[in-house]
């Protein structure tokens, strides 16, 4: 590897770097745009904390494999 080629390869690494670089502050100020605070269950009020419960007993109800046979203790 000749010295032009060893400057010209460093030369295009810190083109990439750049442009790398102009990527990663775009994705942070893009993501400062878009995303916001989750809200979490102690932000709900006491009607919606109830209308989700039941919405998940609902979905939990519907997940649950029907049991119709018992498996006996040795697995067979």
């Amino acid at each position: 590897m000749t010295r032009q080629d060893m400057i010209k390869a460093l030369q295009q690494y810190e083109r990439i770097r750049r442009q790398m670089a102009w990527y990663r502050r775009l994705w942070r100020w893009l993501k400062a745009q878009v995303v916001t605070r989750q809200k979490g269950i102690d932000d709900l009020t006491p009607d919606q904390r109830a209308a989700l419960q039941e919405q998940l007993a609902v979905a939990a109800a519907r997940e649950a494999p029907p049991t119709t046979k018992e498996t006996p203790p040795n697995g067979t």
